[in-house]
């Protein structure tokens, strides 16, 4: 239960569960079978609401499940610095993964116990003549059948909306480098070419082409918080600013798109964690040949002033 992909999924499956609860209650609470009273004072515009709420909790949890499986374990491998905060950073979020896995099995039995019990208690009124069937029931019914005719093109829609409220960063690929154009976002920094990052494919060590589910589990449960890394980010920030460096050390830009990709960057002293517009394949391709056209030779020891 402890690697990544696991815990993913498992938070995954919690958010559905509950959802699937919210849209179980809503339907029931109308029924005289239900246990309790409702307040009179309850809107009627609400009755309308609830089962809504329950359906689009329960496909948020089904879209996380879909990203959760997709996660490719052998992808997130990370070794952290020789410093105290990396390795600090590293051992925290190790136990995070872990407390996120008890967690999730705990909230993932409660829902399934309180689903169980009140589906015992409704059967039990239901037998002893407490049905209830009524007109906010079957209006209820009729929002939930109306939500499943339109559900296909209400996700299309939503897709298109939220891919244009948080699109990828644009790139743009050279010989030997890989040019973000305004990579930070200044204010009319587009046409400025101040305001490129270029980073040359000889100050890299590797690029992995992750889904954004992948980074955004990267950073969580293998970087860690890092301390170190996120002061010296803030710190690089203000230096590029201020014009007194050519671009950032460390950045890092996340996105959580239905098949978005995301760029990580590594050198010796250089970490990058890119959110892109568009496919990176050919980056990767790219860096590759270039590793190979141009590789790296071990550096030569000192010769031994004594022998």
């Amino acid at each position: 239960m402890g690697s990544i992909r696991r815990v993913e999924v498992l938070r995954a499956v919690v958010l559905t569960v509950w959802g699937a609860l919210l849209l179980f209650v809503a339907l029931t609470l109308p029924l005289d079978a239900f246990p309790g009273e409702v307040n009179p004072n309850f809107p009627g515009w609400a009755w309308l609401v609830a089962p809504l709420l329950g359906l689009f909790m329960v496909e948020l949890g089904r879209y996380s499940l879909r990203l959760a499986r997709e996660i490719r374990e052998d992808k997130l491998s990370h070794q952290p610095g020789p410093d105290a905060f990396a390795q600090a950073a590293k051992a925290a979020a190790y136990v995070e993964r872990w407390r996120d896995a008890v967690k999730g099995l705990f909230f993932l039995a409660l829902p399934l116990v309180m689903m169980a019990g009140l589906a015992i208690i409704i059967a039990y009124n239901w037998r002893h003549g407490q049905a209830g069937l009524n007109r906010t029931f079957y209006t209820e019914l009729a929002v939930v059948a109306a939500y499943l005719l339109l559900r296909i093109p209400f996700l299309m829609l939503l897709k298109k909306v939220t891919g244009g409220i948080a699109p990828g960063r644009p790139y743009r690929l050279e010989a030997d480098a890989l040019v973000f154009p305004n990579l930070m976002r200044v204010m009319g920094g587009s046409k400025n070419p101040r305001w490129d990052v270029r980073i040359a494919f000889d100050d890299l060590e590797e690029i992995r082409d992750l889904s954004d589910a992948e980074a955004a589990a990267f950073l969580k449960y293998q970087v860690g918080p890092n301390l170190s890394l996120g002061a010296a980010a803030a710190v690089d920030q203000y230096r590029y600013f201020s014009h007194q460096i050519p671009r950032p050390r460390f950045y890092a830009v996340n996105a959580l798109r239905a098949n978005g990709r995301t760029l990580l960057l590594r050198g010796p002293d250089l970490f990058y964690l890119v959110a892109v517009d568009g496919d990176p394949r050919e980056v990767v391709a790219a860096f590759e040949k270039h590793r190979r056209e141009h590789p790296r030779l071990p550096p030569i020891p000192p010769i031994p002033t004594t022998v």
